[in-house]
């Protein structure tokens, strides 16, 4: 155990452990914490990423990093969950009345933590919290259109919002949604 005291309760008295490389190219600057042959955790400034301070689930600084905090401010959590698809090709003839339609991206322009499956448009909740989905559909074609409803189905529930009736001479409906859902670790939304 190491231990630095400043008994002295004054405004300008200060108590503090300093950890320094001798300059830009020099490697981190960073405290490790770990368990004889189990977990590390290292925290510091990676000398690498343009002097960010970051907290690392590994001994070193820059591999497995769960929080990243810019010499600006900007703080930013690699591991957190975050996808963006959508259907890059049109899809035709796939639902009727009361027919329910699942539909399964085709281009994924990112999926931070790779929690989203292009393959099904299912994703898997890592951990248990709250999570913000934003979606949005377009139905066109034919001389009718029915009321429909657009759903994001979860694990704990399904949300709905109503597309609207087009009738006559229309040919399109739309609808968007967002939505604030909790879910537990590997429950799933499509």
């Amino acid at each position: 155990s190491v231990q630095t005291l400043n008994t002295s309760n004054t405004a300008s008295a200060t108590a503090f452990h300093q950890c320094r490389v001798a300059g830009s190219t020099a490697s981190d600057a960073y405290f490790l914490a770990n368990i004889n042959a189990g977990q590390n955790w290292s925290f510091g400034l990676d000398n690498s990423d343009s002097d960010a301070f970051v907290i690392s689930s590994n001994a070193t600084l820059g591999t497995n990093n769960v929080m990243r905090a810019s010499t600006a401010g900007e703080v930013t959590f690699p591991l957190t969950s975050a996808f963006l698809a959508h259907m890059n090709t049109t899809v035709t003839n796939v639902t009727g009345d009361a027919t329910v339609y699942t539909v399964i991206f085709d281009t994924e322009d990112f999926d931070q933590n790779a929690d989203f499956n292009l393959g099904t448009s299912v994703f898997t909740a890592p951990v248990t919290g709250k999570y913000q989905f934003g979606l949005g559909c377009l139905i066109v074609g034919g001389t009718v259109i029915n009321p429909a409803n657009m759903l994001l189905t979860t694990s704990n529930r399904t949300y709905a919002t109503a597309m609207p009736n087009t009738t006559g001479t229309a040919t399109a409906c739309m609808a968007t949604m967002g939505i604030l859902v909790d879910m537990d670790a590997a429950d799933t939304a499509t």
